[in-house]
């Protein structure tokens, strides 16, 4: 195998040439350590790092400081390693360094621990010892090697199941540990191993021909079990769970966060694998075809999950001085979910308490940085496709429909932009220009950050936040942009949101689904969603949770009020993420937004079928039709003794004043603070313009002050 790595410039003659050479000197027992070439020691990467970075009472021996490690070229020292953690039942245990320099004291506690049973083939253990001994016995002729590997083999033909699946441990099989494992490479791992002897690879032409022959045996056992935990989805199969019954072979949960579903990492490992058989059968097409057609489908497009810096925090089982965060970039490459939702396909994650959440912040930092909710290893399947399906499938191409996140674009409204807005009251205001963004040095503004998923949709909002974080935490405003619930974008909000942050507030721009993609009240669950984030991450970004406002101009304005008056209200919180937080504010900015859409001025627009109103367009039919939507979507329906202090900013429009009064007239009555300032002469998107957004500004930072610097 690793022969083929070494020499893979020098084609078929020269690995002919090789194998001849290993044949002969496998004969007269020469010795291969003059090649001076290592072996791999990648299959023990993962073993290593949970012994040096991940706590583990159950080990023997643990890392002493300044623990000294072989070089890749000392095979000898290595596989004499490997040999101090071989058990007597034939298997290793995981999860630590076969390079590490043992101390005597090291190696006596190994010794005296040599009748465990605690052996297992997860992270790699078993079966990467297994290969490399195989390997080293070939160049170095050293009995103990080929002795150990031989005991190897025979334990893991003892733990193969009834129904051709390995447990993740043998012969301890309590709990989870029975069920056949795919996870960090278990079963495939053991596979690999016995497809090495069924092909006869050279590493092992030590092996006698019962122990080929029981090793063949077991390999095609392991072949139809693969084939059998592929999980169907109605009449199509799509991938493998990282464990599965070893009975019925249904998909199981592991570790509480290790929920039952479908596994892109392991799917991917699984598919490569059989990728590389020579000679497939049809089932074995037939499931590489489904597998890659279902991560084709389950791509992630537009998003990252980068590490950021953050307080080092000591967890039971590990360190970390960093955190996860999802993050919008259209350009990134293809991800993955770790998991997928049986049923619906959509992303899943969970917390130690074993429930389903879906996105990666309702996940605590403890399993943020402990664990790889995300892959892009599944791309590699895709590369590989081409070239496999040619030869083996060249009348079925599943990817060539184009099966990119595309099939789940969203539909894109872009009449209404900052620009347009300007350039449409030019004629009447030739002194207006556009606000922008300063990028002042005072606000550190953090782009693109993911709050809500639903399936591959994604929903990002901005942070800008004052950059003397020693005068934090700070009360924290929402700024909800405004397009007729059809269009614009919260990029457009940025330079008030900059403006905010300057004078000490942390300002969140967010983005919300349109009517294009979704109807009333899916935006409204959007926010609520927006808000409960606020809250969920407040520490993390210097804001204090009991002091959120919420801002928006014309359908942001609108959406605004909504969210002001209807707190704890189930059917306008909807069934986002963070469920445990309150969606309650404590004020509210509207400029220019509707509050109250039965108000004729709106509600009797709709005279041309052909051109539907912004408001029949989002609530999906104009008032004649559905009136009940249209009222329950009027702030002026749900003001009440619990609203907050409203402030209203109008222009010198008279349609946008719809409710206004009626809305001031009760929160007065509840003895509610309730404040309008009207500009004599302004067009409806003043607060994107100058001359009008530096009073729109001093207007709302006065407001913000009273009502939430409050003590």
């Amino acid at each position: 195998m690793n022969i083929a790595r070494k020499f893979q410039h020098g084609g078929l003659r020269t690995l002919a040439v090789i194998g001849a050479i290993l044949c002969t000197h496998a004969a007269s027992g020469q010795v291969w350590s003059s090649m001076r070439d290592t072996l791999s020691l990648e299959p023990f990467r993962d073993g290593a790092h949970h012994w040096y970075d991940v706590a583990d009472e159950e080990r023997v021996i643990r890392p002493v400081e300044g623990q000294r490690r072989y070089a890749k070229d000392q095979v000898r020292e290595i596989s004499d390693n490997i040999l101090l953690y071989q058990k007597s039942n034939g298997g290793w245990p995981k999860n630590y360094d076969m390079q590490a320099i043992l101390t005597n004291e090291q190696r006596a506690l190994l010794s005296k621990a040599r009748h465990d049973d605690n052996t297992t083939f997860d992270n790699g253990a078993t079966h990467s010892q297994v290969q490399y001994l195989a390997e080293a016995f070939t160049r170095l002729r050293r009995e103990p090697y080929k002795s150990a590997a031989l005991r190897g083999i025979e334990f893991i033909l003892a733990a193969q199941q009834p129904g051709g699946g390995w447990p993740q441990f043998f012969p301890d099989t309590t709990g989870y540990r029975r069920y056949i494992t795919f996870n960090d490479g278990a079963m495939i791992g053991v596979m690999r191993i016995l497809c090495n002897i069924a092909e006869g690879k050279p590493e092992y032409v030590f092996l006698d021909e019962n122990l080929r022959a029981r090793s063949k045996r077991a390999y095609r056992n392991g072949l139809g079990c693969i084939l059998r935990c592929q999980i169907a989805d109605g009449n199509l199969r799509t991938g493998w769970c990282q464990q599965h019954d070893d009975r019925t072979l249904a998909p199981r949960p592991a570790r509480t966060y290790e929920l039952a579903s479908t596994a892109s990492l392991e799917s991917a490992e699984i598919v490569k694998f059989l990728m590389d058989i020579r000679d497939p059968s049809p089932e074995i097409v037939a499931a590489i075809q489904n597998a890659t057609s279902w991560l084709a489908r389950s791509r992630i497009l537009g998003i990252r999950a980068p590490y950021k810096k953050a307080p080092k925090v000591r967890y039971q089982f590990h360190e970390a001085a960093f955190d996860r965060v999802a993050v919008i970039d259209p350009d990134a490459p293809p991800l993955w979910a770790r998991y997928y939702e049986l049923g619906t396909n959509v992303p899943l994650f969970a917390n130690r308490d074993g429930k389903p959440v879906y996105t990666l912040g309702e996940v605590d930092r403890e399993r943020r940085t402990g664990y790889a909710w995300y892959t892009e290893d599944p791309a590699t399947v895709l590369a590989r496709y081409p070239a496999w399906q040619v030869r083996h499938a060249p009348e079925a191409n599943v990817l060539f429909p184009d099966t990119l996140a595309k099939m789940r674009a969203v539909p894109k409204d872009t009449s209404f932009t900052t620009y347009s807005a300007w350039q449409k009251v030019l004629a009447d205001y030739p002194s207006a220009r556009p606000a922008a963004v300063s990028r002042s040095r005072s606000v550190l503004t953090l782009e693109g950050l993911v709050y809500a998923e639903h399936g591959y949709r994604h929903l990002a909002l901005d942070v800008c936040v004052p950059a003397d974080v020693s005068r934090g935490p700070f009360p924290a405003v929402m700024l909800i942009h405004g397009g007729g619930w059809r269009s614009g974008d919260k990029s457009q909000e940025l330079p008030m949101a900059e403006a905010l942050a300057e004078r000490g507030f942390v300002a969140v721009t967010v983005e919300y689904r349109l009517s294009p993609e979704a109807l009333y009240p899916a935006g409204v669950h959007d926010l609520k969603t927006a808000l409960r984030w606020m809250r969920a991450h407040a520490a993390e970004y210097n804001m204090r949770s009991d002091r959120i406002a919420v801002m928006g101009g014309s359908a942001g304005g609108t959406l605004a009020a909504i969210l002001g008056t209807t707190a704890g209200m189930e059917s306008f919180d909807g069934t986002g993420a963070y469920s445990s937080q309150t969606t309650e504010v404590q004020a509210v900015i509207d400029m220019d937004g509707i509050l109250d859409f039965t108000d004729p001025a709106e509600s009797g627009k709709d005279t041309d079928p052909a051109k539907p109103s912004a408001g029949s367009a989002w609530f999906g039919g104009p008032f004649r039709e559905k009136p009940g939507v249209w009222k329950e979507a009027s702030p002026v329906q749900w003001v009440s003794a619990n609203s907050p202090p409203f402030l209203v900013v109008n222009s010198s429009l008279p349609r946008f004043r719809a409710g206004r009064d009626s809305v001031i007239s009760r929160l007065e009555r509840f003895g509610i603070p309730a404040e309008v300032y009207e500009f004599p002469d302004a067009p409806h998107p003043f607060w994107l313009l100058h001359p009008w957004v530096d009073t729109v500004r001093e207007k709302v930072v006065e407001f913000l002050h009273a009502h939430l610097r409050q003590d």
